[in-house]
């Protein structure tokens, strides 16, 4: 579905690691479970960018693509407050 409405380039899946992370970045901060664990927001942003690398590569591995992912859910995290706040 999202195929036809997102550039190739912008549709989440595991070809597309970053921007998954960013979609499970901004989905922990819409939904609230940014506030579930007594940790920072932005450490639940990250970790949805983990999940993305554990749910594409099965396992976790402290590297370079772990890192530019939980980036990546972090940025997901302020634009998911962003959507949020209405721009």
């Amino acid at each position: 579905m999202l195929d036809s409405v997102l550039p190739a380039w912008a549709v989440p899946s595991c070809e597309n690691r970053h921007v998954l992370s960013l979609t499970y970045g901004a989905l922990m901060r819409v939904t609230g479970l940014d506030r579930t664990l007594p940790a920072p927001s932005g450490v639940h942003w990250m970790l949805g960018g983990a999940v993305a690398v554990y749910q594409c590569e099965g396992t976790i591995e402290a590297d370079r693509q772990l890192a530019m992912c939980m980036a990546s859910g972090y940025a997901g995290g302020i634009l998911g407050g962003l959507i949020m706040s209405g721009m």
